[in-house]
């Protein structure tokens, strides 16, 4: 993986954690409690299937670029 292409999956990454998040984690964030493994456990499961999605678009827009 290039790093041009790494930032944009880190930019993408970032960016979802930051909006796409339900209300109630973005509070645990803000005042983490009693349920720090759960919060942790979301985010690691949001950041990975946001990984796993940008990467599949990215390896398709590089194909398209070759046919």
């Amino acid at each position: 993986m290039e790093l041009e292409e790494a930032r944009k999956i880190a930019q993408y990454v970032v960016s979802g954690l930051l909006f796409d998040l339900p209300q109630d984690i973005k509070i645990q964030l803000i005042r983490p409690g009693e349920n720090e493994d759960s919060l942790l456990f979301r985010l690691t499961e949001k950041a990975a299937s946001d990984i796993r999605w940008k990467v599949v678009n990215l390896g398709n827009q590089r194909r398209e670029q070759y046919m």
